[in-house]
């Protein structure tokens, strides 16, 4: 893919029960091939997250993953707070996947924030 390319839908796998269990209504993504450094590539993962109160502090988690289910890539660095979501939250996340891997799945999921567990 060219730099800048949208991937297809079809590649975009979410959890809906746990954005269910973070009161998230309605999770809208794209992901676009990108250019990355030191030889890698990067894909560019672009969402918005809409919905209610969240009842904790929530982290947005990105997995990408080779034909053979290997996960390539990951970034964990997304996170929304409770006491200041205002019900809808937009994001931009690079994720480098090491070069000469294909992608054949995304998935984006939010979770409880580790570190507000008790």
């Amino acid at each position: 893919m060219k730099k800048g390319e949208k991937y297809p839908k079809s590649i975009i796998e979410r959890f809906e029960a746990f954005e269910k269990v973070c009161n998230i209504e309605e999770m809208s993504i794209s992901v676009f091939q990108g250019s990355g450094y030191r030889g890698d590539d990067e894909i560019c993962v672009i969402g918005e997250v809409i919905g209610d109160r969240l009842p904790y502090d929530v982290l947005i988690l990105i997995t990408v993953h080779n034909e053979m289910g290997e996960v390539i890539g990951t970034n964990f660095r997304e996170s929304l707070e409770a006491k200041s979501f205002s019900g809808i939250h937009s994001f931009s996340r690079d994720v480098s996947v090491a070069c000469d891997e294909e992608i054949s799945k995304v998935r984006v999921y939010p979770v409880k924030n580790p570190t507000c567990w008790e």
